[in-house]
């Protein structure tokens, strides 16, 4: 987010169009932002396909703020494999966390 705070602010932004509960960070700073893309190979392009966010510095350990897969490429897999990476970061920072509170209901089923 400290990186490029208006990339960071619009995928916030475009969350909320399809998470009915997201609160809008307008400071994208505490967050690391990873996101997936999928490469058109004929163009030489990349294009995002879902995203998830997490908390540089939680005390709650939350590994994952929040977690979108653009409605086209749901039901693809990308949302478990998200959910999957951000667990594996985890292991590499050596902290067992969970996700933040409340989940979605698409959240919940993923997970």
């Amino acid at each position: 987010g400290a990186k490029d705070r208006v990339y960071g602010q619009n995928l916030c932004l475009f969350s909320k169009l399809f998470i009915e509960h997201k609160t809008l960070a307008y400071d994208p700073d505490p967050f690391f932002f990873y996101v997936m893309v999928e490469r058109d190979e004929e163009k030489n392009e990349f294009h995002p396909v879902g995203y998830f966010s997490k908390e540089k510095n939680c005390p709650e350990l939350f590994n994952l703020a929040c977690i979108l897969i653009f409605p086209p490429h749901q039901r693809k897999g990308y949302g478990k494999f998200i959910i999957s990476l951000s667990y594996e970061i985890s292991k590499i920072e050596k902290t067992v966390g969970s996700p933040e509170k409340p989940i979605s209901d698409l959240g919940k089923l993923s997970y």
